[in-house]
């Protein structure tokens, strides 16, 4: 919408309008404090981005990471500081004795899409920070760039010196089928939590630290359901293990057993005026049987066609609320466990929230670069892509957003 403000001078050309930025209707002390205080925040992050490949430097392949962090250092150090604005991205167009002011609006170029694979689909992967940026303003985007890379830097020594994911590095993935039943608790402006439907799934269970058992461990799933957004469009969300507590769900807990405990994402997301956080719940109904550990008795739980999980919704302070359910099927080939998820992988209105989320935009995508280059990382990377596009295109398989049986 644009404003009219009258002025009284007038171009020397009223045929084309002077364009006159914003910043320079500040009075020049406003500017320069402003300018100054993001030159400060500019130089702190230098000096934090230096701290941060010093540290990983010090590291096991650390010289392996540093490659991946190319020229940050430098990028950071060289930005120019533009000179402070008033209204952000306005722009003052001055003609005629008036100016009309045109505000820009706050939307992002949408993520560039990565071409497909011959060997199988592969997730669109948007520039390294791309989402960990969006709308925030320079000062905060150099500093959240200084932390993200710092952050990404130490998962991705741990991936290379682990020669796999950075944690959760062993597991099991089944196939599951998730049934959505459009539950009134559902956030409305969810589309996938929302509209009753069936979709195919994949589920990966895995041990995060990897400590010796029977030494309990923090428990993972990793879930992905399968075109939840039209052809190649998935969902994915990374749980852990957790409590259905209010404020509680937010914390890890170790676990001794899949079927002990209920998974959280532990970090937001938001879906139209709704945050809330995702959960997966173990369904009491479902059969425990006896095994040598965890992912044993996942496995014969597995085999009876009977083990169910809740997928479920809770508001920042609440308890878990199912809005579908997991019904897990047969385990899929070892290839499937170098799936690589991301919480970024989302859509139909719900994405990640807070600044921790953001900060998992770097880490992610860095880390798993970094495995991809450690041995056979990357051949098993896209076998994997390759496995579950097999899976989209088996028989029988139910199309993308089904109704529900």
């Amino acid at each position: 919408m644009a404003a009219q403000v009258d002025h009284p001078v007038a171009c020397a050309d009223r045929r084309r309008p002077r364009v006159v930025e914003a910043h320079e209707l500040l009075p020049a002390r406003d500017r320069d404090d402003r300018t100054g205080q993001a030159e400060r925040v500019r130089r702190s992050a230098v000096a934090l981005v230096d701290d941060a490949l010093g540290a990983v430097e010090a590291l096991p392949h650390g010289h392996e990471v540093l490659e991946h962090l190319g020229d940050l250092r430098r990028d950071v150090a060289d930005r120019p500081v533009r000179p402070a604005r008033k209204l952000d991205r306005d722009r003052l167009a001055v003609g005629h004795h008036r100016r009309t002011v045109r505000s820009a609006g706050r939307g992002f170029a949408p993520a560039a899409r990565v071409a497909q694979l011959p060997a199988g689909y592969r997730p669109r992967v948007p520039r390294l920070g791309d989402n960990a940026r969006r709308g925030l303003r320079r000062p905060s985007r150099v500093a959240v760039d200084a932390a993200g890379y710092g952050l990404a830097a130490a998962l991705a020594a741990l991936a290379a010196a682990r020669g796999g994911k950075a944690v959760h590095p062993h597991g099991v993935a089944y196939r599951a089928r998730l049934t959505v039943d459009g539950a009134c608790s559902a956030p409305a402006a969810s589309q996938l939590f929302a509209t009753p439907a069936e979709h195919q799934a994949v589920m990966r269970f895995s041990r995060s630290v990897g400590v010796p058992r029977p030494i309990p461990d923090l428990l993972g799933v990793s879930l992905r359901v399968l075109d939840a957004y039209g052809a190649g469009r998935h969902q994915d969300f990374l749980l852990v293990s957790s409590i259905d507590l209010p404020v509680l769900h937010h914390i890890f807990v170790p676990a001794t057993d899949v079927q002990q405990r209920p998974y959280s994402s532990s970090l937001p997301y938001r879906a139209g005026e709704q945050t809330f956080i995702v959960g997966v719940v173990p369904d009491p109904g479902s059969p425990r049987p006896a095994g040598e550990d965890e992912l044993d008795r996942l496995d014969h739980a597995a085999a009876t066609g009977r083990l169910r999980f809740a997928l479920a919704v809770a508001s920042l302070g609440g308890r878990f609320r199912s809005v579908g359910t997991l019904s897990v099927q047969e385990r899929l080939s070892p290839a499937v466990d170098a799936l690589r998820f991301n919480p970024f992988n989302c859509g139909g209105g719900m994405e990640p929230v807070s600044v921790l989320n953001r900060l998992r935009d770097y880490a992610y995508p860095l880390s798993q670069r970094t495995w991809a280059r450690r041995g056979d990382g990357a051949r098993a990377q896209l076998e994997a892509d390759a496995a579950v596009a097999r899976l989209r295109d088996e028989p029988g398989a139910p199309a993308a957003g089904a109704a529900p049986r």
